[in-house]
């Protein structure tokens, strides 16, 4: 072969080489730039449907917390107002002045100010009755999380295995000792929950209990809570086990709160505790504490229809029940 045909042919396969080379690379930057082109709107979609959960999220809560606050007269011309707008106000608040601005300042921002009532349209305070259905809230402790874990656990459990039941029991404000005062509570430290605080105090463990706040908008100002006798809780108990043992749940996983559906002040403690115990208790009032609701109980109607449960002791009962446990506990 001639060097000229032998350069010819090496000319073709060079310029073979390079139109593949090109195609290759032409395809390979078409990929990655689909590539990308995917993941971005893949990105965007994920980003979308985050806002879209968060606005329903909104929604849900501005809604549970009208549901909670004012007629339905007032709620349906406000929910009307910002849905007209498309606008959703995150109400997750505690107090009526935070959540009336807030509502007010969106409103006002989204071209359509709050429509003018014969009467303010929300109530001074925001009374919370906690029913079996009421969205959680993230825990502010790590107390508060391991309840909200557990009953993770438990949901899952279930859901992994039909064959697993599980109820959880939502707690209230469990207080007292049994009657025989030989089994109580006796906190690690210094109290965080307020009957062993009071008996402590009233035992000359404690200086002084302290009252946060008597400025709410309760009968003496200080906070209302559901206090439930845990002899009562004791026994919800034993019924939620039958319920199971008996197969008589009706799904394989349920939850029933456990409360009187009652709610009394931190100061009707305090004169309830002094009436059954005969003493004295010292106690001040200091400033409010930050991330105390005003008022909330339970709603107990489902677990009492359910379970056919309801609690039995009154206060007075619990109160004297947690000073003899104290009395007893100081006395050996």
């Amino acid at each position: 072969m001639s060097s000229f045909r032998r350069f010819r042919f090496h000319a073709k396969e060079a310029i073979f080489g390079i139109a593949s080379t090109s195609v290759m690379n032409l395809a390979t930057v078409t990929t990655v730039a689909l590539s990308l082109f995917i993941l971005g709107m893949f990105l965007l979609f994920l980003r979308n449907l985050n806002i879209f959960l968060d606005d329903l999220r909104n929604q849900y809560q501005i809604t549970l917390f009208l549901e909670h606050s004012i007629g339905a007269d007032h709620r349906r011309v406000i929910l009307d107002t910002l849905n007209k707008n498309q606008y959703v106000v995150n109400v997750s608040l505690i107090t009526k002045e935070q959540a009336l601005n807030t509502i007010r300042e969106e409103l006002n921002n989204a071209g359509s100010p709050l429509p003018k009532l014969k009467k303010n349209p929300l109530p001074d305070t925001i009374e919370i009755y906690v029913t079996e259905s009421a969205p959680f809230k993230p825990a502010e402790s790590p107390y508060g999380n391991t309840k909200k874990i557990c009953e993770d656990i438990l949901r899952d459990t279930s859901a992994s295995d039909k064959n697993i039941n599980t109820i959880a029991l939502r707690y209230f404000n469990p207080i007292g000792a049994h009657e025989s005062a030989l089994i109580g509570e006796i906190p690690k430290g210094v109290p965080n929950n307020l009957i062993p605080f009071v008996t402590q105090t009233a035992a000359g463990i404690r200086e002084e209990l302290s009252v946060f706040g008597d400025d709410y908008d309760t009968p003496d100002g200080s906070c209302i809570r559901d206090y439930i006798h845990v002899v009562d809780l004791a026994k919800a108990h034993v019924v939620a086990v039958k319920r199971l043992l008996e197969k008589k749940n009706k799904k394989n996983y349920e939850f029933f709160n456990l409360g009187t559906g009652t709610g009394t002040s931190v100061l009707e403690v305090v004169k309830s505790f002094e009436k059954v115990s005969g003493e004295k208790l010292k106690y001040k009032i200091v400033g409010r504490r930050e991330g105390d609701i005003e008022k909330v109980w339970a709603d107990t109607s489902f677990s009492n229809e359910e379970l056919g449960w309801k609690t039995e002791k009154t206060l007075d009962e619990a109160l004297l029940s947690a000073w003899k446990w104290e009395q007893n506990y100081r006395s050996k």
